[in-house]
């Protein structure tokens, strides 16, 4: 990988292209992604250049995730994190199938880990539905506006989205967030029933609707421990 030096500081990029006209910066362990558009008339260099105090911010950010990483090790390795606090796992290979969700833990029983991976997959599918779709309620009832429909599925990007139909689709790794951040994500789609836009009305309608305002940074920290956490690793890998 070629380097850069912003401020004395070496720094590994790679570059790709694409159609778009918006340059996208993406932190990594190895360096920086740099996604630019085919027609740019610029040296990679030189929007690092132009670019660095922005992408050394991002950079103090990841490695402040790489030490909170550090912290929750074990956590992340052998616990799951499960509405914003991590909670233990235990796995029985047994030929019943029976998943218990309690306040202290999970215990999963089933033939194999593989099924017993789907098993706790569709318990906290379940789970997940059953959260967003009284939130809905409660935020539809204070616009006056209701989706169609409902869908929780495996998506490794985007927390939730609203399609043209008006179905909200909500990631099932948003289960691991706090309660206080789920209620955000799903106010987040209900406000888009208002407004389709990410502007400072769309923004003011999901405030006035949970309260708060969860910045995108706070987001950014329960998806990093998500990536990290083996757990959810295999729930996302599961997809039968």
């Amino acid at each position: 990988m070629p380097i850069a030096y912003i401020r004395g500081r070496p720094i590994k990029y790679e570059v790709k292209r694409h159609r778009g006209n918006r340059i996208f910066i993406e932190v990594r362990p190895d360096g920086l992604l740099l996604r630019l558009p085919e027609g740019l008339d610029k040296e990679p260099e030189e929007v690092i250049r132009e670019l660095e105090a922005e992408i050394l911010r991002r950079l103090s950010s990841f490695e402040d995730l790489e030490r909170l990483a550090e912290l929750h090790a074990k956590d992340l390795e052998h616990r799951l994190l499960l509405l914003g606090r991590f909670v233990d796992l235990r796995m029985t290979i047994c030929p019943k199938r029976q998943v218990r969700v309690g306040h202290n833990g999970v215990e999963v029983m089933a033939p194999s880990e593989e099924e017993a991976y789907g098993l706790l997959r569709e318990r906290l599918k379940a789970m997940l539905k059953e959260r967003a779709s009284s939130l809905i309620e409660e935020f539809s009832a204070k616009l006056g506006v209701k989706p169609r429909g409902l869908r929780v599925m495996v998506r490794k990007r985007a927390w939730a989205s609203l399609t043209g139909k008006n179905i909200i689709t909500i990631a099932l790794k948003t289960l691991a967030l706090p309660p206080e951040h789920i209620r955000y994500v799903v106010a987040h789609e209900v406000a888009h029933l208002v407004r389709r836009s990410h502007d400072r009305i769309a923004r003011a309608l999901t405030k006035a609707l949970v309260g708060l305002d969860i910045r995108p940074e706070e987001l950014a920290k329960y998806e990093f421990l998500i990536r990290r956490c083996v757990a959810w690793e295999e729930i996302l890998r599961t997809r039968k």
